[in-house]
């Protein structure tokens, strides 16, 4: 805005990304057209067009990326998150990368800089949006989706519930390198993550790591040989808040080429606290009974079998009292036989579970429960 005999104008263009006009002086961005026109309080002046044609550059000469439509964020609504992915958006020039960063209220979030993005309570009331940058040989542009408002607060009723899991083993003199790690999962911030380790050799037990900073994972309780293989065990673990998101590996030490190992990582979202553990070992039985685990609340249970069979028929144990089973190895000699399932209870109470084997065999049996803070 300038002033011409006390008058205040204030110049206005129709789309500031073909031109922009200041102090009476219009400068354009890209090619097209565009209306510019000035007004002083309640009165504007005829609007005039404007038409910007495409510098006059050698054919071949790169030109910066131009947004054409902005970025579009989709939006899955897990009750006590939000699930959030954007588009790239339509560019013009031929960009050759994009780059994505969110921000919250206008600021960016630390680490956000993947194409998803799960909510976490940080957000609760705030708007998000995704800011897509554009590149190519002549240089970058970036543009801003539309934001995205995020509840105030957890609705009521966001239990303890299952989020992402997975399982990696190997058998004896099977492994491939110096880590073995889950498959990638989708995980989310503030939930509390558990790991599960069985090992040939006990003495190889140590604490998981991930590729999100988290650490250390604590153990529950301590290592646990079997009473028929001595020097061969389990333990778990735990890490109570993590920093979660897209492709979240976690790995244990394998640099014992001779050793067999299985593992599994599972995500409780709302949780927050080992509200109870308990392990306990079955020998020579065709029904295994964990030891009880009490809650004072709505919680999630997650129930791990380690078989102790060397036969050459492959392990099936079935859990009862409403346990599902999520993930499971159960091959024969070799192998460190290992099922997981998990439970939701909605109530105060002691719970345990029974698994169901063939063949006849003995176990060691973990029962974890996980509550909110």
């Amino acid at each position: 805005m300038f002033a011409v005999g006390g008058a205040v104008l204030v110049w206005q263009s129709s789309n500031d990304g073909v031109a922009n006009v200041g102090s009476g002086v219009a400068t354009g961005v890209a090619a097209g057209s565009v209306s510019i026109r000035a007004s002083s309080g309640a009165v504007s002046s005829n609007a005039v067009t404007l038409l910007v044609t495409a510098p006059n550059v050698p054919a071949g000469t790169p030109v910066v990326p131009v947004n054409t439509a902005i970025p579009a964020i989709t939006a899955v609504d897990h009750a006590s998150f939000l699930a959030l992915a954007t588009s790239q958006g339509s560019w013009s020039n031929n960009p050759t990368a994009f780059a994505f960063h969110w921000t919250r209220n206008g600021a960016a979030i630390a680490g956000a800089t993947q194409a998803n993005y799960d909510t976490t309570s940080a957000d609760q009331g705030a708007a998000i949006a995704a800011v897509v940058t554009a590149s190519n040989a002549a240089g970058s542009t970036s543009s801003t989706s539309l934001a995205v408002p995020v509840p105030a607060s957890t609705p009521p009723g966001s239990n303890p519930s299952l989020g992402a899991h997975g399982l990696a083993y190997h058998i004896s003199r099977g492994s491939t390198g110096a880590t073995l790690s889950t498959p990638g999962m989708n995980t989310q911030s503030g939930s509390t993550l558990l790991a599960f380790v069985g090992k040939g050799s006990v003495f190889n037990l140590a604490p998981p790591f991930d590729n999100k900073g988290n650490t250390p994972y604590v153990q529950l309780g301590s290592n646990h040989e079997y009473a028929r293989w001595p020097g061969e065990g389990t333990a778990a673990y735990a890490f109570p808040s993590i920093v979660g998101g897209a492709n979240h590996l976690v790995s244990v030490a394998d640099s014992n080429v001779f050793d067999e190992v299985s593992f599994a990582s599972v995500e409780v979202r709302n949780g927050g606290i080992i509200q109870d553990y308990q392990w306990n070992q079955v020998l020579n039985s065709a029904a295994q009974t964990s030891l009880s685990v009490t809650t004072t609340g709505p919680a999630t249970l997650v129930a791990v079998w380690y078989g102790d069979d060397a036969s050459s028929t492959p392990s099936n144990p079935v859990p009862n009292n409403g346990f599902t089973v999520i993930e499971g190895i159960g091959g024969a000699v070799e192998t460190v036989q290992m099922f997981v399932a998990t439970k939701n209870v909605s109530a105060a109470g002691s719970y345990n579970v029974t698994w169901n084997t063939t063949p006849l065999q003995g176990a060691q049996l973990y029962l974890v429960a996980v509550q909110k803070r």
